[in-house]
């Protein structure tokens, strides 16, 4: 499978380590959500189907910080560009990307003393 790639535009792309986890899911985007006379929402979709936008939730552990460093600094860009391997094509699909949410945790290594950091994004295709 292709390489996880992550940069501020799409010339700029470089390797980061692979997700530990990578899950890919397609949703609606919906412009304005309006009611109705009785109350009902009604909500307009922009794309839908085959065009809907991918939402990513990446994991990455044991990242060592200058791994860890990359990976964050990419996804606090307003806009990210992302190479992945899209399991719902089969193929590398590149994009870009805004972060949702992003977190991160510190864990030592016993006896080194070397800091080690997990880390979980979660980002929606612009």
């Amino acid at each position: 499978m292709a390489a996880f790639m992550m940069g501020r535009d799409a010339e700029s792309l470089a390797p980061v380590k692979a997700p530990f986890r990578l899950t890919v899911r397609l949703e609606s985007a919906f412009g304005q959500a309006v009611r109705s006379a009785s109350g009902q929402l009604i909500r307009r979709s922009v794309r839908t189907g085959d065009s809907s936008v991918r939402r990513l939730t990446a994991e990455w552990k044991g990242l060592s910080p200058a791994e860890a460093s990359g990976i964050l600094h990419y996804i606090s860009l307003p806009g990210c560009f992302i190479r992945y391997p899209d399991p719902l094509s089969g193929r590398a699909r590149a994009a870009e990307f805004c972060a949702l949410s992003r977190s991160a945790a510190v864990q030592g290594e016993a006896g080194t003393g070397e800091a080690r950091l997990d880390i979980e994004i979660s980002a929606q295709e612009v």
